[in-house]
C-alpha cells in the first residue's frame, strides 16, 4: 500500500511542471534597487516595478568516467599524430639585403612548442646542412647575390614535421661606381 502511494506521488511530481515565482524589479523610495517575488505595497511602485526576464542556465555536461584522464595509450596516440610545431626565422628578415663585408648577420630563429624527444632541429644554410648552432654569419664571406636560410624539425626517421625559410640578399660595392673607394695616389707624383 505504501509503494502505491509512493508511485503515484512520484508521478505527480514528474508531471507537474517545475515551480518558479515571477520576479520584479523596482527602486524604493530611497533610490536602492529591490528584487523581489512579490510587488511593492506601494501603488506608485508597483506601477514602475518590471517583470525580470529570465534567461537560460548555462550548464555544461559532466565528465565521464573515462574523460579527462591521460594515460600511456594517449601518450602513443599523440606521438603517432604528431606534434604540430611552428618554425619561425626572426634573423635574417625575409628579403633583407645586407652589404658584403660590412656587418655580422644575427641568426635567430624560435621552435614552439619545445622539441620532443627523438625530435631535432636542422639548420640549412643555401641547402647544405650546418656543423652545429648559427649564431650569426659573416657578410664578408658571403657570394654577393641570394642565399638561403632553413630551419626544419625533423622526428627520428628524417621525416621533415615544419620548416621555414628566409631569402636574403648580400650586395657588393662596385670597384666601378661612384661610390667605390678611390686609390690612393702613388708617392712622388
Amino acid at each position: 500500500m505504501i509503494l502505491r502511494i509512493f508511485a503515484v506521488l512520484a508521478a505527480l511530481l514528474m508531471v507537474a511542471g517545475p515551480a518558479h515565482a515571477e520576479v520584479y524589479k523596482y527602486y524604493d523610495s530611497n533610490g536602492n534597487l529591490v528584487l523581489s517575488d512579490s510587488l511593492p505595497k506601494d501603488s506608485t511602485a508597483a506601477a514602475k516595478a518590471e517583470k525580470v526576464q529570465e534567461r537560460p542556465v548555462m550548464t555544461l555536461p559532466a565528465l565521464g568516467p573515462d574523460k579527462g584522464r591521460y594515460s600511456a595509450e594517449d601518450e602513443v596516440k599523440k606521438k603517432a599524430e604528431g606534434v604540430k610545431y611552428v618554425v619561425v626565422i626572426q634573423s635574417p628578415a625575409a628579403e633583407a639585403t645586407f652589404q658584403r663585408g660590412d656587418e655580422a648577420i644575427p641568426v635567430a630563429y624560435s621552435v614552439t612548442p619545445s622539441l620532443q624527444a627523438g625530435d631535432k632541429l636542422e639548420v640549412l644554410f643555401d641547402g647544405a646542412a650546418a656543423d652545429g648552432e648559427i649564431s650569426q654569419l659573416s657578410s664578408a664571406s658571403l657570394d654577393r647575390g641570394s642565399h638561403t636560410l632553413t630551419v626544419r624539425v625533423l622526428n627520428d626517421k628524417g621525416k621533415e614535421l615544419a620548416s621555414a625559410s628566409s631569402v636574403f640578399y648580400i650586395q657588393q660595392t662596385s670597384k666601378l661606381g661612384p661610390t667605390a673607394p678611390k686609390p690612393a695616389p702613388k708617392p712622388g707624383k
